[in-house]
């Protein structure tokens, strides 16, 4: 298997010494990987800050795309996609392991443009 399709990056912002919110690169098929956050605050939702985060896959990667899997229940985490850009391409019914549908989002390059220009 090819070692860069199984390269992931943790990303950890930290505010105050303390670990609020993690960013996982993870999927990685060219031109495609797919990005997976958690977070405890919405502090770290600074253009700076996601310019920061999307400068990796676009930049470094040379992906064309960053791909999200969000439950369709979860509407604060499609919201936050939707303001940083993503736009859903689809919906797999039952799709999450808790019977939810699974709602795939994607960010092109062009999308991301302007947190790009923030960094």
């Amino acid at each position: 298997m090819n070692s860069a399709i199984v390269k992931k990056l943790i990303l950890l912002l930290l505010c105050r010494r303390a670990v609020v919110a993690v960013a996982v690169f993870h999927n990685w098929r060219p031109p495609n990987v797919e990005l997976s956050m958690a977070a405890d605050s919405p502090r770290w939702c600074r253009p700076r800050i996601v310019g920061g985060i999307l400068s990796y896959p676009f930049g470094d990667m040379g992906v064309r795309n960053v791909v999200t899997v969000t439950p369709r229940r979860n509407k604060r985490a499609r919201l936050l996609n939707a303001g940083l850009g993503f736009r859903e391409a689809g919906t797999i019914p039952a799709g999450m392991e808790s019977g939810d549908d699974m709602v795939i989002g994607y960010l092109t390059r062009a999308a991301a443009e302007r947190w790009l220009r923030r960094t």
